[in-house]
């Protein structure tokens, strides 16, 4: 099994943060951290501790047997990403959402520096088109491992998103998913809370 340490061969490598977060947001879900190493012997001590690394290749491997285990189901693979702005590793845009951060600061700044930060070697555009859609578009780039599960886990952080303020759950409007290219658009049905949802 691949070890999380920092001397490994050259490759691009994530933090295991990242890895942790998938386990938490599983087990939200019912699935143990064990089930989702077996199949290529990861190590769930070493990938949960945050100090470590791993590779992209071993991330995408984990997602890779999240998507077997939920049949590469959408919307179950979706249902994660919901999870995922919910556990405890995932911390910084609730933080946003609880000042005085618009939501579309929000979607901002999980573009502009929470993806770069986790995962620099992949492209992401998301712009808004009109008040209430929001368009992404994102690659893994050549030579690195492609992953058509974390764009479906990527839907599902899209479209949680708003609930931190109070708002409804963004609906997906369209979806293209490659092993490598992702396209979507999504609907805000709103934009902005009442003052009640934003203090809850």
């Amino acid at each position: 099994s691949e070890m999380c340490i920092r001397d490994s061969p050259l490759s691009m490598r994530v933090s295991c943060r990242v890895a942790l977060q998938v386990f938490e947001a599983a087990e939200a879900s019912g699935i143990a951290r064990a089930d989702l190493v077996r199949q290529f012997g990861g190590d769930v001590a070493a990938l949960s501790n945050t100090s470590n690394d791993i590779t992209w290749e071993t991330f995408a491997a984990l997602l890779d047997e999240l998507g077997r285990l939920l049949d590469y189901d959408p919307t179950r693979l979706r249902a994660i990403g919901h999870n995922l702005v919910y556990v405890p590793t995932w911390t910084f845009l609730r933080r946003l959402a609880r000042g005085v951060v618009p939501l579309r600061g929000i979607y901002r700044a999980g573009a502009d520096w929470v993806a770069p930060s986790q995962f620099p070697h992949v492209s992401l555009d998301l712009r808004f088109e009109g008040p209430r859609t929001l368009h992404a578009i994102a690659r893994v780039p050549e030579p690195h491992a492609s992953s058509e599960a974390v764009f479906l886990l990527f839907e599902g952080v899209l479209e949680e998103i708003p609930r931190l303020l109070g708002l409804p759950r963004a609906t997906l409007l369209s979806s293209q998913i490659s092993p490598r290219t992702h396209e979507c658009r999504i609907c805000l049905l709103y934009t902005s809370p009442s003052p009640r949802d934003r203090t809850r």
